[in-house]
């Protein structure tokens, strides 16, 4: 095992009859969870210690499958030039690319958490892109190039051509909304949208 303090972990169980439980590896890189408990006999003394291990290394594996996973999607999301907001179902903000961030000069923690309408000032509080996210997308499960003019706080008035599409999800989190913007502004692009 990699470990410097199971012998003191085992002492500390000892001492205080309070079992221990923690992920531990061996020198050859498998994990496992290692709970280390009082042995008490029948005459109800304590005799010792009584160490289990369970194998968690293929969900060690999977966790890193996962997290790589994120990272991959995170680098491609803030790579692209256009700005990329994902909701939850509920329209709350979960995350958005560095573009986001750059075009509307808005920093992560006025972003990720809050929901969409209440971002900057009300800006995407707009009840023609509601109906579009509220009532149409869960049943067309996308839309595009819906156009909304405003004017945004600090780079003026902006043309921006959404384009929104739902992810199924069957985790717990519930299905996600992908939505892209791409400033059109003085472009002379006609749009379907607004």
């Amino acid at each position: 095992l990699k470990s410097d303090n199971l012998s003191q972990d085992v002492e500390k169980v000892l001492e205080k009859l309070i079992p221990i439980e923690e992920e531990i590896q061996t020198k050859d890189g498998r994990w496992y969870s290692m709970r280390i408990y009082p042995y008490r006999t029948t005459q109800n003394a304590i005799a010792g210690a009584v160490l289990s291990f369970l194998d968690i290394n293929p969900q060690k594996e999977l966790q890193k499958e996962l997290k790589d996973s994120l990272a991959y999607v995170s680098s491609i999301l803030d790579t692209l030039r256009e700005p990329v907001v994902v909701l939850d179902e509920k329209l709350k903000v979960l995350s958005v690319n560095q573009s986001f961030y750059r075009t509307f000069k808005v920093k992560p923690e006025q972003t990720e958490g809050r929901w969409l309408y209440d971002l900057g000032n009300g800006q995407w509080n707009i009840p023609e892109l509601r109906k579009l996210l509220e009532e149409i997308l869960p049943k067309n499960s996308h839309f595009e190039d819906y156009s909304v003019k405003h004017d945004f706080p600090g780079i003026g008035q902006r043309e921006i051509l959404l384009n929104a599409r739902r992810l199924k999800s069957e985790s717990q989190g519930g299905d996600k909304i992908l939505l892209t913007m791409e400033d059109i502004t003085g472009s002379g692009n006609k749009s379907s949208g607004k």
